[in-house]
């Protein structure tokens, strides 16, 4: 049986509060908070506002996390051992986080975190794109940086306590629900 996933959209998902724990990347894509279930960045490449939402999930040795300002890095020119061997480029989810910056469309914000050895996907709220700079990793080859700060208001805050998703939504593997 195939499940559609929800349209991209910009902004909060109704129902789903900052805080909030996803069992995986299949239920954040369910649910529509981050529908890509491998890219870090889930964007349309027609939509000129930019990306939708981004997962910090630690595969970049270049990130910085300070909670409310965060130091992404781009995707592209990754070997499978994570190290950054090629340049990254203007193009497909960092165009459109770039399109963010310009736009001013915030992104919704997934921390990676593997609790019990189990990955878990945190909502985070809303960020905006402050600033786009190409730079040499750490590696050598050049990526993107992207600024994103948390959008200040009172919905967006995080929680004193996590929420965990009372939903088990099984295995969701290639449109399909298992």
């Amino acid at each position: 049986r195939e499940y559609p996933l929800p349209p991209r959209f910009h902004g909060h998902v109704p129902g789903v509060k900052v805080g909030e724990v996803f069992r995986g990347r299949s239920e954040a894509a369910i649910v529509g908070v981050h529908r890509s279930l491998i890219r870090g960045i889930d964007f349309d490449k027609d939509d000129t506002k930019g990306a939708v939402a981004v997962v910090l999930g630690g595969k970049y040795r270049d990130e910085k996390d300070d909670g409310d300002r965060v130091l992404y890095v781009g995707e592209g020119g990754q070997n499978h051992k994570l190290n950054q061997v090629k340049d990254q480029e203007l193009k497909g989810g960092n165009l459109a986080l770039e399109r963010n910056r310009l736009s001013g469309a915030p992104v919704r914000l997934l921390r990676g975190s593997d609790e019990d050895g189990e990955p878990h996907y945190i909502y985070d709220g809303l960020y905006t794109v402050v600033s786009t700079e190409r730079v040499a990793g750490r590696d050598g080859p050049y990526i993107y940086h992207f600024l994103l700060q948390r959008v200040s208001s009172p919905s967006n805050q995080p929680p004193s306590q996590r929420v965990v998703r009372p939903a088990n939504f099984g295995v969701f593997t290639k449109g399909k629900h298992t």
